[in-house]
């Protein structure tokens, strides 16, 4: 999945332990329709890493990275 391949390629550039996501975070990414394509699935999972604190990645970091991402003053 896509989404793995990101989280471990983004932990190993950025030094921290990959986390996983949890289950909620994977129906958000999963019901979330993706208007940027790969490129914002990558960006948004960078972003929920650098919230994240070490714990699965939850569905409020990957809610918070999608606000990130799609916000009009990007």
């Amino acid at each position: 999945m896509l989404t793995d391949y990101f989280r471990l390629r983004f932990s190993k550039e950025m030094h921290v332990d990959s986390p996983g996501f949890s289950q909620e975070a994977k129906v958000i990414m999963e019901n979330y329709s993706w208007p940027g394509n790969v490129r914002e699935l990558a960006n948004t999972i960078q972003k929920a890493l650098i919230f994240n604190r070490g714990a699965p990645i939850s569905s409020e970091e990957i809610s918070q990275a999608i606000r990130t991402e799609t916000s009009p003053n990007k």
